[in-house]
């Protein structure tokens, strides 16, 4: 019988996402024969805006969901930014010595923890999935057999290639359920609970960093593959031939 397999594909949708589109599509989707959730926001808040406009970033777009064509699209949830960042707004840059406040957290973990919410919906109807893959709607990514995963799988970040990637990571449906639910509650206590400073925040981005926190807190077996390295930039895709 034909293992169920559900991707999350969660985050914000840029404009390089109607490119990205197309290889996820032919190297995900299909292959697996999987359904497709989509957990977004469709507004960008006046701050975000106002930086775009100045940078003259054109990456800022609103989400289009029949140009994105994704194959086997079963559930959409898309909220106004501005109520995403509404309910996420966490400020507590000053406890970290970091460059970067650590938003970006409570967005991935507020939009995946709605995505499981989909796919829960669509369980009740049709039956428990038997494998979830997360990937960022941003990011090209090679072949992953995503039914012979044995343990929480994360791909290795291209720009860090020791570290565990938050943009592509996969599992059985209870080992994914299991992971961001503990990653919805960790969120709520970074407030007090500290980074993990052995990790060199020179090269370690903040979701990395957040996600080694988890699987170390909790005890979470998992395992770093080079299987499906994503990559947002089009020069390096093309030459892992994920095009």
């Amino acid at each position: 019988m034909d293992k169920k397999v559900a991707i999350l594909i969660s985050g914000q949708v840029r404009r390089s996402s109607y490119d990205v589109m197309p290889s996820l599509n032919r190297n995900l989707i299909e292959p697996n024969n999987a359904d497709v959730f989509l957990s977004s926001w469709n507004i960008m808040p006046s701050e975000n805006q106002r930086i775009a406009e100045q940078n003259r970033n054109p990456n800022f777009v609103s989400v289009d969901t029949n140009a994105l064509n994704i194959r086997n699209l079963k559930g959409i949830d898309l909220e106004a930014q501005k109520k995403v960042t509404d309910i996420c707004k966490v400020h507590h840059s000053r406890l970290f010595d970091d460059p970067h406040p650590p938003h970006g957290i409570c967005y991935n973990a507020y939009l995946l923890k709605k995505a499981m919410r989909m796919i829960e919906e669509a369980e009740r109807v049709d039956g428990e999935y038997d494998y979830i893959l997360k990937i960022r709607p941003d990011f090209y990514a090679g072949r992953i057999n995503i039914s012979e995963a044995d343990i929480l799988t994360f791909s290795q970040n291209a720009s860090n290639s020791f570290m565990l990637s938050d943009k592509l990571f996969w599992g059985t449906r209870n080992q994914m359920k299991f992971f961001i639910d503990c990653l919805d509650l960790h969120q709520h206590k970074i407030l007090t609970l500290p980074y993990d400073k052995s990790l060199s925040k020179d090269l370690q981005p903040i979701g990395e960093r957040f996600q080694m926190q988890i699987v170390k807190f909790y005890g979470i077996d998992y395992k770093v593959s080079r299987e499906g390295i994503p990559h947002c930039n089009v020069k390096s895709a093309k030459e892992m031939g994920l095009l």
